[in-house]
């Protein structure tokens, strides 16, 4: 988590919890990386990204899904994510990210 200006931002791990059961059941989808944002720190909505789909829809706050890119086997669920405040980053890359992975091969 971490302020950007006028809002505080956080990244965080999506698993399944079967309710009831209070299990995790890593069978139904793999771990996600999802976004929530708050203008106080205490009051958070999450934004419909429209990044990748879950159950037959994109409108949900996913970042990036576990699984194969390109040779890389990405756990989308241990990001540390965070804003570069160096001035001379391209806009484009002001925010980075760095996820465990290991290789396909």
């Amino acid at each position: 988590m971490f302020q950007d200006g006028n809002r505080y931002c956080m990244y965080y791990k999506a698993w399944h919890l079967d309710v009831g059961q209070g299990k995790l059941n890593t069978g139904r989808h793999p771990s996600f990386c999802c976004y929530a944002e708050s203008a106080d720190g205490v009051t958070w909505r999450k934004p419909a990204l429209g990044l990748y789909e879950f159950q037959g829809s994109k409108d949900n706050n996913i970042t990036l899904v576990s699984g194969m890119m390109g040779t890389l086997n990405v756990d989308a669920g241990h990001p540390a994510i965070f804003k570069d405040d160096n001035p001379n980053a391209p806009v484009g890359a002001k925010y980075k990210a760095i996820f465990r992975s290991s290789n396909s091969n």
